[in-house]
């Protein structure tokens, strides 16, 4: 298969081979398209890292990429037809006001679709982490998702019956009123209606730093792994959007670990068991100041959070690697992080 002109300049303008281009090979690193407002057709590429595609109007039919990371989109009004890309960060899709009943996209990170106002009775995406639907006002029949991080449906004024969705941190209900009759989600964190949160015996609260899809897929440690293979406790698979190996082990009370290999993965589940523990670091406040390795052992001890977890973190969403953090700095750097609510607790005791 030879590109076309327009694929072949496409390729030279933006340093990509033509077996990237069509996603034959992938793209190590980012991709920064950020000005382009048309793609050429065929163009389905494998980004490891970012990419940027903020003033893009229009997707073109087939442009299904997998993205190891972020994928903005935040200028396209319209979904087409057969649209449903994987991505292992975050997607923004914060324009489009109606999803399709096909639309139903795997996102390790963060779904942002706070325009929506409609969504379709098929719409059942696998979130790892927060899913934003705040303009959304009714919820369809049969519409309780299992979501990694928080959910937010904050212009949905009446709650249809059986709506128990399973949500990782907090479930925003700001319109809501009145609760259905056996209104009961799990979630880890809060249940906000309007004027109030919840009593937790109006909903059932559970810690889950583990979450399966019941699909082929799970959450933990912040990390949205499609699973390959499980045997007692050890899930071998890769994490959304990377075709790496990933292992993820666990002691069978409560505690897990990722690694590139399964030795990897034990190793770092003996620190976690038999590591320092959070009683050390009783005495740091918000004024606190640690240095950068230090800082990553507090929030692992006190997190619980793997260190598959906290290098993905460093290496792929932490901006400055500086010798020394104060405690308030952590706070605000991992607040939308796995742990991050925990740690900011902590310090603020």
């Amino acid at each position: 298969m030879n590109p076309t002109k327009t694929q072949a300049e496409f390729c030279e303008k933006h340093n990509i081979t033509f077996d990237q281009f069509i996603g034959k090979t992938p793209i190590e690193g980012d991709l920064d398209l950020h000005s382009i407002k048309k793609l050429p057709e065929g163009f389905t590429p494998i980004v490891r890292g970012y990419l940027w595609l903020e003033s893009l109007r229009f997707i073109p039919e087939g442009f299904n990429p997998t993205v190891g990371d972020y994928l903005d989109l935040d200028s396209v009004r319209e979904l087409p037809k057969g649209f449903s890309p994987v991505v292992g960060g975050s997607l923004h899709l914060s324009s489009v006001s109606e999803l399709p009943e096909w639309f139903s996209p795997t996102v390790g990170g963060y779904l942002h679709l706070s325009s929506a106002t409609v969504l379709s009775k098929g719409f059942n995406p696998i979130v790892g982490g927060y899913l934003s639907l705040s303009s959304v006002k009714v919820i369809p029949e049969g519409f309780s998702p299992i979501v990694g991080g928080s959910m937010y449906l904050d212009s949905v004024t009446e709650l249809p019956e059986g709506f128990n969705p399973t949500v990782g941190w907090d479930l925003s209900l700001a319109s809501v009123d009145t609760l259905p009759k056996g209104f009961n989600p799990t979630v880890e964190g809060y249940v906000r209606i309007k004027g109030r949160a919840l009593d937790e015996s109006e909903y059932t609260r559970k810690k889950m730093n583990f979450i399966d899809f019941k699909n082929g897929h799970i959450s933990c440690d912040g990390i949205l792994m499609c699973v390959t293979s499980h045997k007692g406790n050890v899930w071998k698979g890769h994490k959304i959007g990377s075709s790496d190996n990933l292992y993820l082990v666990s002691d069978g009370n409560s505690r897990y670990a990722h690694g590139k290999t399964l030795k990897e993965a034990k190793e770092d589940l003996i620190f976690k068991v038999d590591g320092r523990r959070p009683d050390d670091f009783e005495h740091l406040t918000t004024e606190s100041v640690l240095s950068f390795e230090e800082s990553i052992i507090a929030y692992r001890v006190i997190t619980g959070a793997c260190s598959y977890g906290v290098k993905d973190y460093i290496r792929n969403r932490l901006s400055s690697k500086q010798k020394e953090f104060r405690m308030s700095e952590v706070i605000e750097l991992t607040k939308n992080e796995y742990g991050g609510k925990s740690f900011s607790n902590f310090i603020n005791k």
